[in-house]
């Protein structure tokens, strides 16, 4: 579908909700708003999943010094990334030592 099409059927179930009727028919009126629930979802271009706050954990397993690094690489991976999409960054917690092991960051 494209997107006249999604918003011409986000206004029929509209049309349809806004009936004294509606919910007659308790089954027909549930798949009718999980319906308009998902295509407002795809029109918002994401899942419903997608609105959420996300908590990332980033932990250095066995490896020493390389194993610390790569924690450090991907934590300044993840901000730059989050920074490209507009998104926050809070940093909840960290322990680090002289390679910055763990993180634990919020994505907003």
């Amino acid at each position: 579908m494209n997107k006249d099409d999604i918003q011409a059927k986000i206004a029929q179930i509209e049309t349809a909700m806004a009936a004294s009727d509606f919910w007659n028919d308790k089954d027909k009126a549930q798949a009718a708003v999980k319906e308009y629930q998902d295509l407002k979802a795809q029109l918002e271009g994401g899942g419903g999943y997608d609105k959420s706050d996300a908590i990332m954990s980033i932990i250095s397993g066995a490896g020493g010094d390389d194993a610390e690094d790569f924690s450090r690489i991907l934590f300044q991976m993840y901000s730059k990334y989050a920074a490209s999409k507009g998104w926050k960054v809070h940093m909840l917690s960290s322990n680090q030592n002289s390679m910055a092991a763990t993180a634990v960051f919020l994505l907003k």
